[in-house]
């Protein structure tokens, strides 16, 4: 897979081998031997770039003994620039040689020099390093006159005009390395190894792997003896040292052992720059390293037709990009168009940033078009706009919500500061950390709110249901006692209601009876004129009409029989419901009503009306079973009160219920907040007492701000109780909340519960009797504490900012800290909190220069290979001494921001491209002119 494309002119990973033999030096050569025609060498030639092609081979150095490949490097370097690979590389080749130093009894050095050096130069060069003729005596190669140092004064600091070089020490713990005590004395292999000018030394094994001296030696650390410590760490490649093509003819082979350089082409100044930057741009390991970056990136941004910026086509590093450019170039531009295209406007915070991002939206006109790259989980794809329409996918499946699909962060320092001042902002780049978990604790949360609403809603009504049973149970007793007074004259009443009761059943009885053999005869008659009908269509042989006939007799007489049979039925009912039993029956009837008649005349000389009796009789039934009723739904309210709040008595005896779980659930998300903030402090720069730089802490329930801003909304009347004075009481219940670690409304509602029984509760700000106590008594209903319960004081992210020995600064809401001390924090928590690619405008600015050096700059390098890291700079550590991968130089043509180019040439690219070094003096040092006399007057 081709990671990147050939416009990319950003530094990349190249798998080199600097140290390769060739059949040119016989006596060491293992594999076959090379003819001597012209014919032979071509073909030796090509077969050896096409191998180490095959073998994945970028980069090689040709480092035969004593320039022995002298006269057979032309037919190589010849070869490599036209053979490819099948993935389309062609094979680098740096020429040089390996010597002997006079160091001790012996050192062995590389020399390696750009590919366009003539190769009699490098000879002559040889010479100088102390090789005379003959170069070989009886097949061995002569040693050098020179040390070590003289070898590389000559080589990387020529004084003649000469060509610069590069030396390297080779196998440097093996034989004839540096570290051969057998050869050299360890005060000498001290003294040449502390030379600052030697930048590179061949190892074995990754340093990682070694035992912690020599990892202490390589680190050139507090580690390290003193005698031994460099001013700057040494870089450490592998070669394979390769004497033949294939492993079948001899140990070290091609590919046998490689390294992978950074670099944004192979060159002698990338070889340099990769030297002196070994931590950014070399790795030991045997996957090419770029493969390995998973996360999102931008790859690049394309932009015809704006108002100003001249058609433009911008690539990016996965790691960090650094767009760099005086006023008026376009940089923001750039920044905002990103953020249009891939919708993030959404996400802007401050008004500053809103209007910078209004005015830039409005240079796109209808022609305007945007084009973008995008990798994302291995896959590339493609987004577009052309004016100011919806961005659409162009390579690759329709994405209808490109700002979900492709997260990236895009911030001005403007937004950096505004985040710096707002708590809901700082929260959210914790939240966004633990999304997954925290949507699910809130889809929890909702639904345990939503079950504590429903009861809410219903339990509102229990203080009226108590208030009805207390009514109802008072009118009963006034009716029961009424009708105990009344008790001598209900006998008869009552002896007259159980009669009258069967006599109304008796009747019932019979009425409901005779209607259903009535409706039973009515559908027997119908079923007797329903004949089958057809019977004279039918021919008198057929059988059709033989079965209708027969149906049409049967149905007659089986209507017939069950109409006999119910008329006998119902003449049996008429007599048994006559009969003499039911005539003495009825005869008792008729005497009870005759006592019933005398009892009414007694009462209604005693002055009580027979109806009113009647309807208090009625009415205590009414009432007793409404009673009931209410009782049955006083019950289940009283179920569902103890379902929400649990066995809830005060504050210091806690809570229940529903009212706990949801409490647990918003415990959870805290916590969840909590484990995102420790891993933040944990990713954050270090400081040199070895502590975090930054530490991110989660307050339970710690937004006082936000609490307060709640709680204003439940003033009725500021004339009554003034803002400040509502604010007292919300800071009052906040502490008391803090100390017993609840959320706050849940003081409120404790205070109310305690007022309302004529308690002065803890914590209280007022006392009993106060006319803001009355007024809060008033106004703390209880659809109102139930709405209030509901309500989650918001978490609390604490940012406290160390100086670099260790000692605190401050929390960043705290008066002592500077905007840039702010800002420092919040932009440590953004590059360190994921691994979406973010987009920062000037990082730097409101930081000073020392802060940038030592925290800053140390930061970006170690994150740009955990995410994409794209920056609008003005100050030069961010891309020289943060080692970007591309600086992409903005210049002016014609009133329009452009691409920067010197004589027709792109200053875009990495660092170790000639152009791109002259855009970064002039646009951040004001020349390299500049830069020098500023370096003269510093003494440096």
């Amino acid at each position: 897979m081709t990671l990147y494309s050939e416009s990319y002119t950003g530094t990349r990973f190249y798998k080199t081998d600097l140290q390769i033999q060739t059949p040119a030096d016989r006596p060491r050569w293992r594999g076959p031997e090379m003819g001597d025609s012209e014919e032979e060498q071509i073909a030796y030639a090509r077969e050896f770039v096409t191998h180490c092609l095959a073998v994945g081979l970028d980069v090689i150095g040709i480092t035969d003994h004593n320039f022995a490949s002298y006269r057979f490097l032309h037919r190589l370097l010849d070869a490599a620039r036209t053979i490819r690979s099948e993935d389309g590389r062609t094979l680098h080749i740096f020429p040089g040689f390996e010597i002997e130093a006079n160091v001790g009894r012996g050192c062995h050095v590389l020399v390696l020099f750009d590919h366009n050096v003539p190769l009699d130069v490098i000879d002559r060069v040889m010479t100088q390093c102390g090789i005379g003729t003959p170069r070989f005596r009886d097949g061995a190669p002569t040693a050098s006159t020179k040390n070590l140092s003289e070898i590389i004064e000559i080589v990387q600091h020529p004084d003649d005009g000469a060509p610069r070089g590069i030396v390297i020490c080779p196998h440097a713990q093996a034989e004839a390395g540096i570290f051969d005590n057998n050869r050299i004395s360890e005060w000498l292999q001290a003294h040449e190894f502390t030379n600052p000018d030697l930048l590179c030394l061949e190892v074995p094994k990754p340093v990682s792997e070694m035992n912690e001296n020599w990892q202490a030696l390589f680190e050139s650390g507090d580690e390290c003896l003193e005698a031994w410590r460099r001013d700057r760490p040494i870089a450490a490649i592998m070669s394979s040292d390769a004497k033949a093509l294939l492993q079948e003819h001899a140990e070290n082979y091609i590919g046998f052992r490689f390294s992978w350089l950074r670099m944004s082409k192979p060159s002698l100044e990338a070889l340099r720059q990769a030297f002196l930057d070994h931590k950014s741009r070399i790795r030991l390991t045997q996957t090419n390293p770029d493969a390995s970056y998973s996360h999102p990136a931008l790859l690049s941004l394309t932009i015809r037709n704006a108002a100003f910026l001249e058609d433009m086509d911008v690539h990016f590093s996965r790691n960090l990009t650094s767009i760099i450019g005086g006023r008026g170039t376009g940089k923001s531009t750039v920044l905002e168009y990103i953020r249009f295209l891939l919708g993030k406007d959404k996400d802007i915070f401050g008004t500053d940033p809103k209007r910078q991002y209004t005015d830039i939206l409005n240079t796109i006109s209808d022609s305007t078009t945007l084009t973008a790259e995008l990798e994302i989980d291995g896959r590339k794809i493609s987004v577009s706009s052309s004016g100011h329409t919806v961005t659409l996918v162009v390579d690759g499946e329709q994405i209808h919500d490109i700002a979900r699909f492709f997260p990236i962060r895009i911030l001005s320092q403007r937004e950096i500061y505004a985040i710096s001042t707002s708590q809901s902002q700082r929260r959210g780049l914790i939240d966004e950390l633990v999304l997954s978990d925290l949507e699910s604790f809130r889809n929890s949360a909702r639904k345990i709110i939503n079950s504590i609403t429903l009861i809410d809603t219903e339990i509102e009504t229990l203080p009226e249901i108590e208030q009805e049973l207390r009514s109802l149970t008072a009118d009963l007793t006034r009716l029961r006692l009424k009708l105990e007074r009344l008790d001598e004259y209900q006998e008869p009443f009552q002896r007259k209601e159980a009669l009258e009761q069967k006599a109304k059943s008796l009747k019932d009885h019979r009425n409901i009876i005779g209607h259903r053999l009535r409706n039973i005869l009515t559908e027997l008659t119908e079923i007797r004129r329903a004949k089958a009908d057809g019977v004279d269509d039918m021919d008198a042989e057929e059988w059709p009409k033989l079965y209708l006939e027969s149906m049409n007799q049967e149905s007659d007489q089986l209507a017939s029989t069950i109409i006999g049979n119910i008329k006998t039925y119902y003449q049996k009912l008429n007599r048994e419901y006559r009969n003499d039993a039911a005539q003495v029956w009825w005869s008792l009837l008729d005497a009870e009503e005759e006592e019933f008649k005398k009892a009414i005349a007694k009462l209604e000389e005693d002055g009580v009306e027979v109806t009113e009796l009647a309807s208090y009789r009625e009415e205590s039934r009414t009432i007793a079973q409404k009673i009931q009723e209410l009782r049955q739904r006083h019950e289940d309210l009283t179920q569902k009160l103890l379902a929400k709040e649990g066995k809830w008595v005060d504050i210091n005896t806690g809570i229940g219920g529903l009212i706990q779980e949801l409490h647990e659930v918003w415990s959870s998300e805290t916590e969840v907040r909590k484990q995102a903030a420790n891993a933040l402090s944990t990713r954050v720069p270090q400081t040199q007492a070895g502590t975090p730089f930054i530490k991110v802490e989660v307050n339970q329930y710690g937004d006082l701000p936000a609490f307060q801003e709640y709680m204003r909304g439940r003033i009725e009347d500021r004339r009554r109780i003034s803002e400040p004075e509502w604010d007292l009481l919300a800071a009052a219940a906040f502490q008391f909340a803090k100390i017993r670690g609840v959320n706050p409304p849940e003081i409120v509602n404790y205070w109310s519960q305690c007022l309302s029984i004529g308690k002065l509760p803890n914590g209280f700000p007022w006392p009993m009797g106060d006319r803001k106590t009355e007024v809060f008594e008033e106004w703390m209903t209880l659809p109102v504490l139930n709405t209030l319960r509901l309500w989650r004081c918001p978490d609390r992210v604490l940012v406290t900012l160390y100086r670099d020995d260790g000692s605190e600064v401050g929390e960043i809401e705290s008066a002592g800290l500077s905007v840039g001390q702010r800002c420092t924090a919040v932009l440590a928590i953004l590059l360190a909190r994921d691994t979406v690619p973010i987009f920062i405008d000037q990082p730097e600015e409101d930081l000073d220069n020392e802060f940038v050096f030592h925290q800053l700059v140390p930061f970006l390098r170690q994150l740009k290979e955990q995410r994409q890291i794209i920056t609008v700079t003005h100050n030069a550590n961010i891309p020289v001494n943060a080692d970007a991968e591309m600086v992409v130089s903005l210049s002016t043509r014609n009133g329009k921001g452009c691409l920067k180019e010197y004589s027709g040439e792109s200053a875009c690219g990495g660092l170790d491209r000639e152009k791109v070094v002259v855009a970064v003096q002039d646009i951040m040092e004001g020349s390299e002119r500049a830069f020098n006399q500023r370096r003269e007057k510093y003494g440096f």
